[in-house]
């Protein structure tokens, strides 16, 4: 399954695993939640999860990577439509992107029906999607320039309005650094160092990545 997906949307995705279990007419759910930030490490978690709970009736996954790229499932035995699309859909309107879930089943004993076991298994999906850590990718840029040593600590200074950090210094004849800034702050960062040193120091864009950081 490939879906189109906008070019300008963030990666929101999760931080960490999360395991949730729940009970349906005493048939046991267990969904394990995790990021996958391709199809390598969303089959390595399902493979995980399948030998884990190796003695399960079922284990149902669905993963939806890069915006919907890459969404696929499996029914893992239950009747069609049942289990991997719901579980699928649960984590296409969850808002997140590069995820996997394993929702493992233990048979109770009562039969669920069609509509006991989507709602069973969507259930499940969305009780770990509701228990985990968000986190949102932002654009960073990762920037080199060289300044003079007393325009270095004015530039510290100016840092912590633009969101940037320092990662290396190599102080010599003048101080050598590499930030990383917000994308969206490279260009005032530029004015920044041009209006400090009169003109004398540039910035070269090194290289550009994407940072998680915390949701909610």
């Amino acid at each position: 399954m490939k879906i189109e997906k906008n070019d300008n949307q963030r990666k929101i995705t999760i931080h960490t695993p999360v395991e949730i279990e729940t009970v349906e007419k005493k048939s046991r759910f267990i969904a394990n939640l995790a990021p996958a930030k391709d199809e390598n490490e969303a089959k390595e978690h399902i493979e995980k999860i399948k030998k884990r709970f190796s003695d399960a009736t079922h284990n149902v996954y669905a993963y939806y990577i890069d915006h919907g790229t890459y969404a696929r499932y499996s029914d893992d035995g239950e009747p069609q439509g049942t289990a991997g699309m719901p579980t699928l859909n649960a984590l296409k309107m969850s808002g997140l992107t590069d995820i996997c879930v394993v929702v493992t089943r233990y048979f109770g004993g009562i039969l669920l029906g069609a509509g006991g076991l989507v709602r069973a298994y969507s259930g499940a999906a969305r009780a770990a999607i509701e228990s985990c850590q968000r986190v949102i990718y932002n654009p960073f840029a990762i920037v080199s320039t060289t300044i003079g040593y007393s325009e270095y600590k004015k530039l510290e200074n100016k840092l912590d309005m633009l969101g940037g950090t320092i990662e290396e210094r190599d102080f010599g004849q003048n101080v050598s650094l590499r930030i990383s800034v917000p994308e969206d702050s490279v260009e005032r960062l530029c004015v920044e160092i041009r209006d400090l040193t009169s003109g004398a120091s540039f910035v070269d864009i090194v290289a550009k990545e994407e940072r998680p950081s915390p949701l909610n």
